[in-house]
């Protein structure tokens, strides 16, 4: 699902959304009259309902998101809001206030988006992998034939001495990471993900930015890079924030069905300067 059901606040403008959504992807079979006879609604009540003129029952709204092909969490976040909508408990509202901003807040993480392989760093292995730029440089780029065939290669673009180069194939072989095929090295995990939370993280994110800088400084051959400082309000600032993270869930999907052929880094940073 390329949608984020989690930048809504209205369980009807996350219906909408869902149903443009679908429509991209799957053209005319996908409509409101469609919806509309699944959720056993006569059409001119659900639109009414979207247009904020009625509500739909809870069951009626679970046979919407059956609908709209929504996974259980996705499915259970649409119920809350509309649970948020109807209570007129004030304390009961404020307590499904926060568990809105509590699910909104969890999806926000990365992870989530990008559906990778999250690893736990109490493995001292694990740890000097995600601290070490070029163990994960040489990991991937043994995903790539013509550097799987030439190690040579791997040496001179990273700038890794033969020896150097041997002692980190070990290490990703004894991790499991990589697994000699036919005197070939063949990648066999590169979708690995830290996580946010990780004790690792900060030191991880320092050391990957200063190998971007170290690379920026030597090389202006097929590179973008784009910083800038911006004011806007704090909707707009979140709007870029679940644009990025929708971003990420489709470039993923078209690696992971790509066939690759060079290494690249990606870097993104939003910052609170104020």
């Amino acid at each position: 699902m390329k949608y984020s059901v989690y930048k809504y606040l209205d369980y009807r403008a996350l219906i909408k959304g869902g149903i443009g959504d679908l429509k991209a992807r799957y053209g005319k079979s996908i409509s409101y009259k469609n919806l509309a006879d699944y959720c056993h609604v006569q059409k001119t009540y659900l639109s009414k309902v979207l247009n904020h003129h009625g509500n739909l029952t809870q069951d009626q709204l679970f046979l919407a998101c059956e609908y709209l092909q929504l996974g259980q969490e996705q499915a259970d976040y649409t119920l809350l809001l509309h649970s948020f909508e109807g209570t007129k408990i004030s304390k009961r509202k404020e307590k499904l206030r926060q568990e809105i901003g509590s699910r909104q807040r969890m999806a926000k993480k990365s992870e989530i988006h990008m559906e990778t392989n999250i690893v736990q760093t109490n493995d001292i292995r694990l740890t000097a992998y995600f601290l070490n730029p070029d163990l994960q440089l040489v990991h991937l780029f043994l995903t790539i034939k013509k550097y799987r065939k030439n190690l040579g290669l791997i040496e001179a673009t990273l700038g890794l001495s033969s020896e150097l180069l041997g002692e980190y194939l070990k290490i990703l072989e004894d991790m499991n990471l990589i697994r000699l095929v036919r005197k070939e090295y063949k990648a066999l995990d590169h979708n690995l993900h830290l996580p946010q939370g990780s004790s690792v993280f900060p030191a991880y994110r320092t050391m990957m930015k200063l190998k971007g800088l170290e690379k920026l400084k030597h090389t202006q051959e097929d590179m973008y890079s784009l910083g800038v400082f911006l004011s806007c309000s704090s909707e707009t600032k979140e709007y870029i924030h679940n644009q990025f993270l929708a971003f990420l869930s489709d470039i993923k999907k078209r690696v992971d069905l790509d066939k690759p052929e060079e290494v690249y880094q990606l870097g993104f940073d939003l910052l609170k300067w104020s």
